[in-house]
């Protein structure tokens, strides 16, 4: 049988159709980073034909689901480096796919600095110090284009990560999602204050302004922690009109960081015009304050400790009088 040009042509391009359908694909990729320990290369290489197995069945299309997500999930400890070099397909894929892959690289470098900062390892380790530092940069750089994903769980997933290694462009993909809709302002200002005050606070300090309560009271109680914002959230907790829930947030943070909050804690607990949940939150926070100082004299905390006892009478609630409780077994302890 002869066959003609065209009939070559059309019988190759049948058979790479039949071929993309039925999941053959290229040999996964090799490492070009390796561990240079001694004793994991030893591991890696008794563990190779495994471990190209296991990333053949990662990247077929063609296996189930489960089986996919199994195998790449198998991918980490002494078998990182096969799912970084085969990652960047992986982490386009469908979001199952993806977000496994996302999840064993979150594990694989939880324990290691960013690549902003210095790998672990002892003097004269420099060899392994740079194949660290090789890892987590790849790493990051996988997350990072995760952030991309369509698939939002993904996205939040990476962001998690990210946002705790001081990632701003993690940050920034969170506040995105709270932008639009996709994720409520308190859980994503929760989910920013992972990352270092420093870096997540100029991102959590606009929603001090927003235009709904649970975002503002998510705000203050992040940044009523950190001493450059101390004044601006006591501000925002005593002004007149400020919502409940708003100053009932910022109280702990206040309690931790205000040298002077026992001067307007004391007095919000004790104010019979404020709701329940802000004199309890203002019992609580004062209580522990007086715990923790180690200089105020005898007389004065049984002074205050009267005060508040009579406050939490006037609330009586539970939670008020547990308060007042603890507040007593710690004095005369």
């Amino acid at each position: 049988m002869t066959w003609t040009k065209s009939a070559k042509l059309a019988f190759s391009g049948a058979v790479w159709f039949v071929s993309a359908q039925i999941g053959v694909c290229a040999e996964p990729a090799i490492p070009t980073e390796r561990n240079p320990l001694p004793d994991v290369r030893s591991a890696q290489e008794s563990r190779q034909s495994d471990t190209i197995a296991s990333v053949k069945v990662a990247l077929d299309k063609t296996e189930s689901l489960k089986r996919r997500v199994d195998a790449i999930s198998s991918l980490g400890g002494v078998k990182f480096d096969y799912l970084l070099a085969n990652g960047e397909g992986l982490v386009a894929s469908d979001a199952p796919i993806a977000k496994a892959v996302v999840t064993v690289i979150g594990s694989e470098i939880a324990m290691l600095p960013s690549s902003e900062g210095h790998a672990h390892g002892g003097e004269g380790d420099d060899q392994y110090t740079r194949y660290q530092n090789t890892l987590v940069e790849r790493s990051e750089k996988l997350l990072r284009s995760a952030l991309s994903h369509p698939d939002f769980d993904v996205r939040l997933e990476a962001s998690n990560i990210l946002t705790a290694r001081g990632d701003p462009q993690a940050i920034v993909a969170i506040d995105t999602m709270i932008q639009k809709g996709e994720l409520k302002a308190q859980a994503g200002i929760g989910y920013m204050s992972l990352a270092p005050a420093d870096i997540a606070s100029p991102f959590v300090e606009k929603y001090l302004t927003a235009d709904n309560d649970e975002s503002r009271a998510a705000a203050v109680a992040q940044l009523a922690y950190n001493p450059r914002y101390v004044e601006q959230v006591r501000g925002i907790a005593l002004a007149d009109g400020t919502p409940p829930n708003v100053v009932a947030a910022a109280l702990p943070g206040l309690s931790a960081s205000d040298p002077t909050f026992l001067e307007y804690g004391v007095a919000i607990a004790n104010d019979e015009s404020a709701t329940v949940k802000e004199r309890e939150a203002a019992l609580a926070a004062s209580a522990n304050v007086l715990l923790s100082r180690q200089d105020s004299s005898p007389d004065f905390v049984k002074k205050l400790s009267s005060t508040l006892k009579q406050a939490s009478t006037e609330v009586g609630t539970r939670t008020a009088i547990e308060t007042i409780e603890s507040l007593e077994r710690g004095v005369r302890e």
